[in-house]
C-alpha cells in the first residue's frame, strides 16, 4: 500500500494524472483491506489533489475515490465491518 501511495504521489508530481489516479485507487483498496484509516485519510487528500488537476471522467473518478476513502475511514473508526463499505458504495455493481 505504501508503495502504491508513494508511486501515486510521484506520478502526480510529474504531472501524470492517469497513473496517479490508478495508483491511488490501488493504495485505497490495500488500505481498506488492511483497515488503515490513517492511510485512507492520506489517500483522500491525494485524491482531492488529483481531482483539482484532472479533467473529465478522471476528475469524476478522483472525486469518487475521495468519497470512498472518507467512507472507509469513517467506517473503520466506527468499527463497522469490512464488507459494509464496499457493498454500500458499489451496490449497483
Amino acid at each position: 500500500m505504501n508503495d502504491d501511495l508513494a508511486e501515486a504521489r510521484g506520478a502526480l508530481e510529474r504531472g501524470n494524472i492517469g497513473d496517479a489516479h490508478r495508483k491511488a485507487w490501488d493504495a485505497a483498496f490495500a488500505a481498506e483491506n488492511a483497515r488503515d484509516a490513517d492511510a485512507l485519510d492520506e489517500i483522500r487528500s491525494l485524491a482531492l489533489q488529483i481531482e483539482e488537476r484532472a479533467e473529465g471522467s478522471t476528475r469524476e473518478e478522483a472525486h469518487r475515490l475521495a468519497v470512498y476513502c472518507s467512507a472507509c475511514s469513517d467506517d473503520i473508526r466506527a468499527g463497522i465491518p469490512h464488507d459494509s463499505t464496499m457493498s454500500r458504495l458499489f451496490r449497483r455493481r
